[in-house]
């Protein structure tokens, strides 16, 4: 077999357990009714990248890629990834696909807030200098 058969392949199957995994979400959260929390996350998103496109990224002030939705950065991204577990045991490229995506950031984001004191000086222009304010206590 060829490489170009061997990487649409694996596409294929990073593509399917995509599709997968967000029809069914997170094992640990069953579907829910949006709560304070997810409105705020929701509003933080408009803050920050207000319609981006799917894959939109963009170099921010720092000379670091931001994207998505909640403009998160790799390093960010990656180190809340890695301390919330999900999900667990995927693959660095199955990693650079999910940084583009918008549920999951919220759902990162989430946890973050809930868990991290701190979590709201990751998007502080937003919530600081643009005035969106600090994410409901829950």
């Amino acid at each position: 077999m060829n490489y170009l058969k061997l990487a649409a392949i694996g596409a294929a199957v990073a593509a399917l357990t995509l599709l997968i995994y967000f029809n069914y979400g997170f094992q640990s959260q069953p579907q829910f009714k949006k709560d304070a929390l997810d409105i705020y996350i929701d509003r933080l998103a408009k803050y920050e990248c207000s319609n981006c496109p799917d894959n939109y990224r963009r170099i921010d002030s720092n000379g670091y890629y931001s994207y998505s939705c909640l403009q998160f950065q790799k390093a960010t991204f990656l180190q809340a990834v890695k301390k919330y577990r999900f999900p667990e045991g995927q693959s660095a490229d199955y990693l650079d696909l999910m940084i583009y995506n918008c549920d999951f950031q919220k759902k990162l984001a989430r946890e973050m807030f809930l868990n991290e004191p701190n979590a709201y000086l990751h998007w502080k222009t937003s919530i600081i200098t643009r005035g969106l304010g600090l994410p409901p206590s829950l």
